[in-house]
């Protein structure tokens, strides 16, 4: 056991994946996928927390 470095069996497709992830600069490209999904994050969903928050406010109906 003292000279066993090997314990863990390396998964290639989790190493793959892994090394995209920390690279994800140098692989990453605007589409239409990308673009309607920043859309949704960055637009819709902000926008309907507002609606939703002035809907449900109490203070406002009194």
């Amino acid at each position: 056991m003292a000279g066993d470095h090997n314990l863990l069996k390396v998964d290639p497709a989790i190493e793959r994946w892994a090394h995209l992830r920390e690279n994800t600069h140098l692989y990453f490209g605007w589409n239409k996928r990308n673009v309607r999904a920043a859309a949704l994050w960055m637009v819709a969903v902000p926008v309907g927390l507002t609606i939703l928050a002035y809907k449900t406010d109490v203070s406002l109906l009194m």
